[in-house]
């Protein structure tokens, strides 16, 4: 299995369609590989923290994919940066912000630091309640690749 950038716009992962869902979605097996060093998106992918990652997708339009197909899942690079500011960056500001506002008005170190922590539940909180939203803009769409493949 790879895993590769295509371009500047999509960030691809080949995989296996594993079962196809109630809802049209694809449960998709992606394998990491070597090809996972080179991409440049590497450090924003959370495909390439293990070795076997599954992920639902759905099928771009025309593409009939049967169970065991080997497809290529998509999604836009500016989806996967803006996955990673929704995941880590802003997270990691108001983490941040919490602490040095507490520190600055004289709160303990070790209490503004469990506050700041604290203070993501809240944040954490609000990417649930818009998941559903969430989900519906970060879609990936799978294509499928010439040959069938049952094991990897």
């Amino acid at each position: 299995m790879r895993i590769f950038c295509t371009s500047m716009e999509v960030i691809s992962h080949e995989g296996i369609l594993e079962r196809v869902a109630e809802d049209g979605s694809l449960h998709i097996r992606i394998v990491q590989s070597a090809a996972c060093g080179g991409c440049s998106a590497r450090s924003a992918c959370n495909a390439a923290e293990s070795m076997t990652k599954y992920v639902d997708a759905y099928a771009a339009e025309g593409e009939k994919i049967e169970i065991g197909d080997r497809v290529v899942v998509e999604v836009s690079k500016a989806l996967g940066w803006k996955a990673v500011l929704l995941a880590f960056i802003l997270p990691f500001l108001v983490l941040m912000a919490v602490l040095v506002l507490l520190v600055k008005i004289g709160v303990r170190e070790w209490l503004a630091g469990i506050i700041a922590i604290a203070a993501l539940v809240p944040y954490y909180i609000i990417i649930y309640l818009f998941r559903g939203k969430l989900q519906n803009e970060y879609r990936f769409t799978a294509k499928k690749m010439s040959g069938k493949m049952h094991e990897i």
